[in-house]
């Protein structure tokens, strides 16, 4: 009977973590995990994990405020009017140390929490131009300015999103 027992109890184990993984981690939001490789309703598919937070077209427009939470940017893609340059407003509304790095631009720019600050980025003819935080990339902070319908990051303004090994700083 005992075998019985801890076979039913083994099997029951399994379904439940298998199951688990099933579950809606949805909390109501306008996004989650992109997961590796990018969200499928993403206008740009960047590489590794993306916490995805939203698109907004700022077409017309020269300024955009982009919110910097532990560990997404909102919205996480932007598309922009072609050949403009943009100024996002980055606002760090986490708890943690951001950055707003676009490395084909030299752009690096350091936000304390519940700081903000302004960084212009030339918006590309074609394409797109990648965006990250240093710190926590490797947690799927990262987006991208695009134009057009959205493209691949290889495509336009290159993939210009960095290779951190996996990344990102332990503990953060």
């Amino acid at each position: 009977m005992r075998p019985r027992l801890a076979t039913l109890a083994i099997a029951t184990f399994a379904a439940v973590l298998l199951l688990g993984g099933c579950g809606s981690d949805d909390d109501g939001g306008s996004g989650g995990s992109g997961g590796e490789g990018g969200d499928s309703d993403a206008p740009v598919e960047l590489s590794g994990e993306v916490n995805d937070e939203g698109t907004e077209d700022a077409t017309g427009s020269d300024t955009l405020e982009l919110e910097a939470g532990d560990f997404y940017f909102g919205p996480t893609f932007i598309k922009a009017t072609p050949g403009s340059t943009l100024t996002l407003t980055v606002a760090n509304e986490g708890d943690t140390n951001h950055t707003f790095t676009v490395d084909d631009q030299d752009i690096d720019t350091d936000v304390e929490p519940g700081a903000s600050a302004d960084v212009d980025v030339t918006v590309p003819d074609d394409g797109n131009v990648s965006f990250y935080c240093r710190f926590h990339i490797g947690q799927g902070m990262q987006g991208a300015v695009f134009t057009g319908s959205g493209a691949s990051s290889g495509s336009g303004g290159g993939d210009d999103t960095p290779d951190t090994g996996g990344g990102g700083t332990p503990g953060y």
